[in-house]
């Protein structure tokens, strides 16, 4: 298995971040039955987190909902693509505007990607 922790886990990748976050937090508040709201106090946020990590169902549960974030679902399996590994931070697109409401990723390495896939 090989994946780009790197990239993942970089802290100009907030996307993750936030996915990561969300696959952590939301099971336990849809288990425990609550609203984000809820937790508007420090006190109540540790409770539900100790409550959390005191049900081995919840933890098993948030695990395997988090680690849903790994694959990347553009290749087959489990790992990263060859380019992917080959990357230092999170890729950034550029949108062309070919006007007419028509805008396309620009994708310079095309055949390059089709090459490393193969």
């Amino acid at each position: 298995m090989k994946i780009n922790w790197k990239v993942r886990f970089n802290k100009q990748n907030v996307v993750f971040w936030m996915r990561f976050a969300f696959a952590v937090f939301i099971p336990i508040l849809v288990y425990m039955g609550l609203e984000v709201t809820d937790l508007d106090t420090w006190e109540s946020l540790g409770s539900v987190l100790l409550a959390a990590i005191s049900n081995p169902y919840l933890v098993g549960l948030t695990i395997v909902n988090a680690l849903n974030l790994i694959p990347d679902p553009t290749t087959e399996g489990i790992s990263d693509s060859n380019l992917a590994m080959t990357y230092q931070e999170p890729k950034k697109d550029t949108m062309l505007d070919y006007g007419e409401g028509q805008e396309f990723t620009e994708n310079t390495n095309y055949h390059t990607e089709l090459k490393d896939e193969e």
